[in-house]
């Protein structure tokens, strides 16, 4: 009779799976073949959401810091030990912030799916819902940081307000594609609770942004 494979070795082959996963080219697949990153990441072969989304945001956020104060000719004014140092540590708190303001922003939204596909009588595990959507978050956050560039490289010279929800495109897309991967049945209702959410975070977005904002500029 077959014996059950031993809990200590299928960690340890967890493990090495999510070690081995190329994240470079699953960013690529996200980008390209989204159904393919979520079939990767839905299968356990990669580290969680929320891990995955910390990690990219906080590089994207302080390289683009770095890239302002570089644009900004900070660099070539004030160019020593001392003031770069400063700038890292401006860029560091930065990204830290960006990080806590949009895992919430997320998290609201991922809490509001959750619940509407639950009333829709879908189960799944809440922990693998939620790796999906910070997956979603992450890779539809350089379309925020695209309009920050903008509004730098135009000097604010060009209206950019209605591109600040740019990124919920992405996001719902990516989102549909994750949990229809995820649940495999009625793609329509799926569909419907991904547009609902992204409606409710349209609407809500800015408040929740600039009172986020505030309480952090208090703490920090």
């Amino acid at each position: 009779m077959e014996g059950k494979p031993d809990n200590g070795i299928q960690k340890s082959a967890d493990s090495e799976n999510i070690c081995s996963t190329d994240y470079l080219h699953l960013i690529y697949l996200f980008y390209r073949h989204p159904a393919k990153a979520f079939k990767i990441v839905n299968s356990g072969r990669a580290v969680h959401g929320i891990v995955f989304f910390v990690l990219f945001v906080f590089i994207l956020q302080f390289f683009y810091c770095i890239w302002c104060y570089y644009f900004s000719g900070i660099f070539y004014v004030f160019l020593s030990i001392s003031s770069i140092l400063t700038d890292a540590i401006h860029a560091l708190r930065s990204a830290l912030l960006v990080i806590i303001e949009y895992s919430l922003i997320f998290l609201i939204g991922a809490v509001i799916l959750i619940l509407l596909l639950r009333i829709m009588r879908y189960r799944f595990p809440v922990k693998q819902a939620l790796s999906i959507v910070f997956y979603s978050g992450a890779i539809s956050y350089p379309f925020i940081l695209l309009v920050y560039i903008l509004n730098i490289v135009s000097n604010y010279m060009i209206k950019t307000d209605f591109l600040f929800y740019l990124f919920l495109v992405p996001l719902a897309l990516l989102e549909y594609i994750g949990f229809k991967d995820l649940l495999g049945t009625k793609p329509r209702l799926i569909l419907a609770g991904v547009l609902i959410t992204v409606a409710i975070q349209y609407l809500t977005l800015i408040p929740v942004y600039l009172y986020l904002q505030g309480v952090l500029s208090g703490i920090f």
